[in-house]
């Protein structure tokens, strides 16, 4: 059903957007320079309701490239038996055009408490076109793939256990 209504409200936007920019530019003579600025403005019309989602993407990808990397001190972790403590837990990123959530995972030695690798995991929600067209606020975006990102760690490769 999104679907459809989704597929409606696109054709609808693009036979608005081309109308506008067929209006803005009807004053320029017709030939190569309104077709391009038809085209231009068109296109841009077309994209202004995922320019939020356009822009949180750029915004995902740079705290991922900052902000998900693994911390860890291999030989500390080796043979150690380590716990899992995420804090804080889906904390919303300020000053981001879609919400975009963290969490920060700490790898913590059950024996001393000290902190052996941690990264950070984030994820991205739906801009306001697709909260608008679907009931469920919690939707992935249209425009961002992948929606997340973490560094990921193993047990295996570090040779530590994991207890809950």
């Amino acid at each position: 059903m999104i679907g459809l209504l989704f597929l409606g409200f696109v054709a609808a936007w693009f036979v608005a957007a081309r109308w506008l920019a067929i209006k803005a530019t009807r004053r320029l003579l017709p030939g190569k320079l309104r077709l391009t600025a038809v085209c231009f403005i068109t296109l841009m019309l077309v994209a202004l309701p995922l320019s939020d989602e356009i822009v949180g993407g750029f915004q995902l990808r740079e705290l991922c490239e900052k902000n998900a990397v693994l911390h860890v001190d291999a030989e500390k972790i080796k043979g150690k038996v380590v716990r899992l403590v995420i804090d804080p837990s889906n904390k919303d990123v300020e000053g981001t055009s879609i919400r975009i959530y963290y969490s920060h995972l700490s790898y913590r030695d059950v024996a001393t408490d000290a902190e052996v690798a941690s990264y950070s995991w984030y994820v991205a929600k739906g801009g306001w076109l697709i909260r608008m067209l679907s009931t469920d606020s919690d939707i992935t975006p249209l425009t961002i793939h992948p929606s997340s990102c973490s560094a990921g760690l193993s047990s295996q490769k570090y040779g530590f256990t994991l207890v809950n």
